[in-house]
């Protein structure tokens, strides 16, 4: 009985040994060993590939980083080689971007920023971007200088990589190929806005509210706007919370939403900070008997006018949320 106890336990030991060892069946590749190494931008904005930079004035010069080049290495000597990517600018890009969404941006000059990229080589057309072994990522930075930027205008950079030498390829992505920056100066109006109340009457001062007719006008508060740079005293106005955020009044004669409406451009006096006009940015709607501020302690807006040949007078105050 003791020796057939001793064989039980023997097998039992045994069995758990040869379970304890075993293993499970590898389906697939190994990814630290095969595969593809893959080239891309890096751009964690909801807007990929376009990448909004916003900045206070300054007039200093500023470090800022455009994007991240990197190389998505599927094994050890993958990374332990050379690659070359080359990138080309890609000023139709800018100029698809400036057609659909109405706007003007331009090339960023050269005289006004100094390149601060190792291993990026300035070319003809572009950069070549050499990284070298145990490198995986290359950020592109520049040295810009506040004092040159002109207000006035609104800059970026595309660009599209070409070609790549070496153990890679260029990503799958659609968005990854790509690189667009658009880097904005704000004026000291703009940011996201609250507008905690508001009214809008027509001329026989009855309330205009969203209901079909001539006009809809919002009146859910609070509700947010972004105001944006135009130059350094003028915001453009776009509501987050609408489903026509480019328009605070559209027009529906027949109760069904049109593309046009007022999309309200406020200039501000910058030595008072008065409100000296608010115009359409569409060109289409008058806008008259303009009055309001901009009050610097806690940055709120007051403002009133009166548009659609005086029929409706919108009066409102907007509160500061946050930086855009």
């Amino acid at each position: 009985m003791k020796k057939n106890l001793i064989y039980i336990f023997l097998s039992v030991m045994v069995l758990s040994i040869i379970t304890s060892c075993r293993k499970d069946a590898f389906e697939g590749t190994a990814t630290d060993e095969n595969g593809t190494t893959y080239v891309r931008f890096v751009n964690s904005s909801a807007k990929a590939p376009i990448n909004e930079l916003y900045f206070t004035p300054f007039t200093d010069v500023k470090k800022i980083q455009l994007w991240d080049l990197r190389r998505d290495i599927h094994s050890k000597a993958s990374l332990n080689t050379t690659i070359t990517v080359t990138l080309e600018a890609d000023q139709s890009t800018i100029d698809a971007y400036n057609t659909e969404n109405d706007t003007d941006f331009e090339l960023l000059p050269e005289s006004i920023y100094t390149l601060d990229a190792p291993g990026y080589t300035k070319t003809a057309t572009g950069y070549t971007i050499t990284f070298n072994p145990g490198e995986f990522a290359r950020p592109f930075n520049i040295n810009l200088d506040g004092s040159l930027y002109d207000l006035d205008k609104k800059y970026a950079v595309a660009f599209k990589v070409t070609t790549i030498t070496g153990d890679a390829k260029l990503t799958n992505v659609v968005e990854e190929k790509t690189i667009m920056v658009t880097i904005g100066i704000k004026n000291k109006y703009d940011g996201v806005y609250e507008v905690e109340e508001g009214t809008c009457v027509d001329a026989n001062g009855v309330y205009i509210g969203d209901y079909p007719g001539a006009a809809y006008y919002d009146e859910d508060y609070p509700r947010q706007y972004t105001l944006s740079t135009v130059d350094d005293k003028t915001v453009l106005f776009y509501d987050i919370s609408w489903d026509y955020p480019n328009y605070i009044i559209i027009n529906s004669a027949t109760g069904g939403a049109t593309n046009s409406g007022l999309r309200p451009l406020i200039k501000f006096d910058l030595s008072t900070n008065d409100i000296e006009s608010i115009t359409d940015y569409t060109g289409t709607r008058d806008v008259t008997n303009v009055s309001g501020k901009f009050n610097p302690g806690d940055r709120s807006i007051e403002l009133t006018y009166k548009t659609l040949s005086g029929r409706l007078t919108i009066t409102e105050k907007l509160k500061f949320i946050e930086e855009r």
